[in-house]
């Protein structure tokens, strides 16, 4: 099932898939940015990975908080960490 919004604290964010971002670059949160109408998130939409999982936990955080990076990267870091090692999965 394709997510095209999601609410992050009662604000609406149109989720992408990464496929659109630079090489190297695995995620981003984009708004405030003239000739950008709506909050954007893209993130590793058919990702599977611990790696997938931290980037997806990581802008979610940017999107709830004003916390600045180095505690967003800790914290998604180990929010992804702590599921991967509970058994948490993507399955189909």
């Amino acid at each position: 099932m394709e997510i095209k919004t999601h609410r992050f604290r009662g604000h609406r964010w149109w989720i992408e898939d990464d496929q659109q971002l630079p090489s190297g670059q695995f995620g981003e949160v984009v708004y405030g940015i003239p000739g950008i109408t709506h909050a954007t998130m893209r993130v590793p939409i058919d990702g599977d990975g611990q790696h997938d999982l931290d980037t997806v936990i990581h802008e979610a955080l940017h999107a709830c908080t004003d916390l600045s990076e180095d505690a967003v990267t800790e914290t998604a870091t180990d929010i992804a960490r702590f599921l991967w090692r509970l058994g948490w999965r993507k399955s189909e």
